[in-house]
């Protein structure tokens, strides 16, 4: 992914901890189509959401719809953000992580208060929660795993083929291969810190 050998660029212990651009803070080289898409700003969208603890929320320029592929993990109440920096996901999981990062020793440079050694993200993927925290590796599963959901909760047809799905924990089987969800910790590679 774009984000693997990148880097946790800012850790303001309280206020966020800052994942560098994809263009800035790779250590692998991009092909030309990740460089296409990591150079392409994203436009505001704002929500009633705050900016609170575990929100994950786009970096940008001062100017309106400069959105880019850096980010930030808020790590206390940062309201005066609200209507300026646009929301985009939450940490459902592994809030310790975000302790962790909070005791990194740092050195102040310029307005950026920084780790004082490189933190870097071994890789990085999208995962998808349902209503109940579970992880999926896929927008596909998610949706797979809702829909066998809802056959169980209203009686119909695919309720029996639900229970036939998953395993007593819950985990969807595929066929005879069965693949286990994602956990939350390996989708936070950083707990080695």
């Amino acid at each position: 992914g774009g984000y693997n050998t990148n880097e946790i660029f800012r850790v303001d212990k309280g206020f966020v901890a800052q994942i560098q651009g994809v263009e800035g803070g790779r250590r692998a080289r991009m092909n030309p189509a990740l460089a296409e898409e990591a150079s392409k700003t994203v436009p505001d969208e704002f929500s009633d959401i705050p900016h609170e603890r575990g929100v994950l929320s786009m970096g940008k320029f001062d100017e309106p719809h400069t959105g880019t592929s850096s980010f930030s993990m808020v790590l206390g109440d940062a309201h005066f953000l609200d209507g300026k920096y646009t929301i985009f996901g939450r940490v459902i999981s592994g809030d310790h992580v975000l302790s962790k990062l909070e005791k990194v020793e740092t050195k102040k440079e310029g307005i950026f208060v920084m780790p004082k050694e490189r933190i870097e993200l071994l890789s990085a993927c999208i995962m998808y929660a349902d209503d109940d925290g579970r992880l999926f590796g896929s927008l596909e599963d998610l949706e797979a795993n809702l829909k066998l959901s809802e056959g169980a909760r209203t009686g119909g047809g695919d309720g029996e083929a639900a229970m036939k799905a998953t395993t007593s924990s819950g985990k969807r089987k595929r066929g005879k291969k069965a693949r286990p969800e994602p956990k939350a910790e390996e989708s936070l590679p950083m707990e080695e810190l």
